[in-house]
């Protein structure tokens, strides 16, 4: 409510679609800098900052990680407000053609309906930036202060696999706030609860010898393959009925030293450690080494390394309902209230208090995919929900 009744705030498309483009054709893809990428940093400080002062959000700054944030100031200084965070990291170019040219296509090519934008990124992190950037500037342009202060950060992180730009945004800017809405691509639909994973190392010692007489050696390659082994034993508890069972998935594995003729004496195995609402990652590690005691003549040593935590919020929160109300109202249609096997941002900021889903345009089987794309009506009609929730 802006003023006392309900505004719908009018979408600039050829706004969102232009800054789209712009976004697209900035190259910020996941390298081995992390979110210290100069790359991101400049995405975050001349394109993303500059934008948020145009369009008329208000104390853009910057926190030690080069994260953004702005507000609109509501008109109730005691009512807590809302919080919306994008992202500026996307996935590598990996195989995909062109993946920094941005093309404006007829998506009947992809069984879409409607104008496409492709470009790495598109239908992950830029396509919901530029829907949450586009629905700030609607607000901005009523000319009237909304009901409560209303938050956009953009964070350098997206593809990293640790919480370390949205702690760090949190901690400097304090926002004070009841919901916070994370723009990734779910169709327009809210995602309300995901899976949360940790990586786990596993290093094994051997003993190095000649290959000529590997009687004289541990071969770190069998503690490995017994490790394995005790792996399959592991009874992680009770799937989660909805989204499903804990997994414990092998996603490398290095030997050493490297060289000829030489029988290993370590092996370094990671795992990719999936949890389920209430899970504590430290958890997952005290199970694993308890699973790998009595390896002799094996020594094994366990290491936690990045950790997303697990995301649930409870469907009648306000920042469900009144998400869900402004997609019914712009759509006409119920959107679906998920629950995905991913890991994001959300399982932090619920651990820290406040309410928070994911949603934007986009499909996220496309994702990382030479696909990447986002249908631009959808990335409108995300616009004119994200609005509609702010002015409500």
């Amino acid at each position: 409510m802006m003023g006392g009744t309900m505004i719908e705030p009018s979408v600039d498309t050829a706004f969102l679609q232009d800054f789209l483009e712009r976004s697209l054709a900035f190259s910020t893809p996941l390298t081995d800098q992390g979110e210290s990428d100069p790359r991101l940093q400049a995405f975050l400080r001349d394109l993303l900052g500059a934008e948020m002062t145009d369009v008329g959000i208000e104390d853009v700054g910057f926190d030690p990680m080069g994260n953004v944030c702005g507000r609109i100031a509501g008109a109730d200084p005691h009512d807590d407000g809302l919080l919306v965070v994008g992202y500026a990291m996307t996935h590598p170019a990996a195989t995909m053609p062109e993946p920094f040219r941005p093309r404006v296509l007829d998506g009947s090519a992809f069984g879409v309906e409607g104008s496409v934008v492709v470009g790495r990124g598109a239908g992950e992190q830029k396509g919901p930036l530029a829907s949450a950037l586009a629905a700030f500037k609607a607000i901005a342009e009523v000319g009237e202060s909304p009901r409560r202060d209303l938050y956009l950060m953009g964070l350098a992180s997206g593809e990293t696999g640790r919480h370390d730009a949205i702690r760090s945004a949190l901690d400097h800017f304090g926002p004070r706030v009841s919901g916070c809405v994370i723009v990734v691509c779910t169709s327009n639909d809210v995602v309300v609860a995901h899976k949360g994973r940790i990586d786990l190392t596993i290093l094994v010692k051997g003993k190095a010898a000649h290959s000529s007489s590997p009687w004289l050696g541990i071969n770190a390659i069998d503690g490995a393959r017994i490790v394995l082994e005790r792996l399959a034993t592991i009874d992680p508890g009770d799937a989660d009925p909805e989204l499903g069972p804990r997994s414990i998935t092998p996603t490398s594995l290095r030997t050493g030293p490297r060289a000829t003729h030489t029988v290993p004496s370590e092996a370094e195995l990671t795992l990719d450690w999936r949890l389920l609402p209430g899970d504590d990652p430290q958890w997952a590690k005290g199970l694993l080494e308890r699973a790998l005691t009595g390896l002799d003549p094996y020594v094994t040593v366990v290491e936690a390394g990045d950790h997303m935590y697990p995301s649930e919020v409870d469907t009648s929160a306000g920042v469900v309902t009144s998400l869900a109300a402004a997609v019914e109202a712009v759509e006409g249609r119920r959107p679906e209230l998920l629950r995905i096997s991913a890991a994001t941002d959300t399982g932090y900021v619920n651990r820290s208090g406040i309410p928070a889903v994911l949603f934007g345009p986009g499909d996220i089987s496309r994702a990382h995919t030479d696909d990447d794309l986002v249908a631009l009506d959808e990335a409108v009609d995300s616009a004119r929900a994200l609005a509609r929730l702010m002015a409500g």
